[in-house]
């Protein structure tokens, strides 16, 4: 018998959503990461915004990505004593003529009315701001740390990086080192692309920078977005990203991120503001290509499985797909369609 249920490569915030959602099941876990600045979730704004995009489309079934995310971070705090997660609406700024004219077809559909508040500045026809009902904003940073403890508390926590070729699956489990489990799990973001056993999923990896700073006055009171949000943290202090790159894929924190995301800025605040900034980060984020995350195990070995592609809006869904994969592994429920990596079975 393997010491382990379940070894867990990557504690980001998909790996970390998985082992508090295994561990809440009764399983052995033990989860190997090593923290990085860089890491995509360490860099996510952590918005919790059931409506967005250009299109102003649904994140997905918010009566159930709601509830998760909120119960999963609110269990984390209970857990930790750790303050993570706040509920508050979001204010957007309409960005012109497509984006009002899409607002007023979901202010008109049921399904998407109680996530849209009434306008306020502009009209019902001519929107210029207005309100995102029921999300909220986490603390990506706190929780990973939180969710860090609590598997130390519960279960094994290793710090290192795991070549995913130095993992052997076999008959009897799985194995890394000293590490023995059932079935090893990999939430390693974009780095799946070289993993032996999920290469062929289809991911594009999309570069983000982020900025950190303090304004001398003036910060709103909840995130304000146009383009690009901008996250208040209390005593002047914020967040603002993210930019959205293809080409340039790597860790790199430019000039030109911070010159693109600083000319947002007068536009959500009003005015041109005084700004220190005293951070500057750069992280990539697995993109999957038609927009649905990725969970379940290889066709072929099932001891081998994966949990990745939550992209943007990965702190609203991912504890709702990290508890469905969690399901899956331990009770054999089924995958949500549209998730389960047996979709593209004809790649591996």
């Amino acid at each position: 018998m393997n010491e382990h249920d379940f070894l867990i490569v990557g504690g980001g915030l998909a790996g970390s959503l998985l082992a508090l959602a295994l561990l809440e099941r009764g399983r052995r876990v033990a989860l190997v990461d090593q923290p990085r600045a860089a890491s995509a979730s360490r860099v996510a704004a952590g918005l919790l915004t059931p409506i967005g995009g250009r299109r102003l489309t649904r994140a997905g079934p918010l009566e159930e990505l709601l509830p998760a995310a909120i119960r999963t971070y609110r269990r984390a705090e209970e857990r930790t004593g750790r303050a993570l997660l706040r509920e508050v609406d979001t204010l957007r700024l309409c960005r012109g003529a497509e984006e009002a004219e899409h607002y007023r077809r979901r202010r008109a559909d049921p399904d998407f009315r109680p996530y849209l508040g009434a306008p306020v500045a502009g009209s019902e026809e001519e929107p210029e701001a207005y309100p995102v009902h029921g999300g909220g904003v986490l603390d990506t940073e706190a929780f990973l740390e939180a969710a860090a403890e609590i598997v130390a508390a519960s279960g094994t926590l290793r710090r290192g990086v795991v070549d995913p070729k130095d993992v052997t699956v076999g008959p009897e489990g799985v194995a890394w080192g000293e590490l023995r489990a059932d079935r090893v799990v990999f939430c390693e973001g974009y780095r799946v692309r070289e993993n032996p056993w999920f290469h062929w999923l289809p991911l594009t990896p999309v570069k983000g920078e982020v900025l950190g700073g303090r304004l001398e006055e003036g910060l709103p009171d909840r995130p304000v977005n146009r383009k690009v949000t901008l996250v208040p943290w209390g005593d002047q202090e914020f967040l603002l990203g993210s930019t959205f790159d293809r080409h340039n894929v790597d860790e790199v924190p430019t000039a030109a991120g911070r010159a693109e995301l600083l000319h947002q800025l007068p536009g959500l605040l009003g005015e041109r503001p005084e700004v220190e900034v005293t951070e500057h980060r750069a992280g990539i984020r697995p993109a999957p290509t038609d927009h649905h995350p990725l969970l379940g195990c290889h066709p072929r070995e099932s001891r081998a499985c994966v949990l990745n592609g939550l992209g943007a809006r990965g702190a609203l869904i991912g504890p709702y797909y990290a508890e469905r994969l969690a399901e899956h592994l331990v009770e054999e429920a089924p995958l949500p369609p549209k998730a389960d990596i047996a979709r593209f079975r004809d790649r591996a």
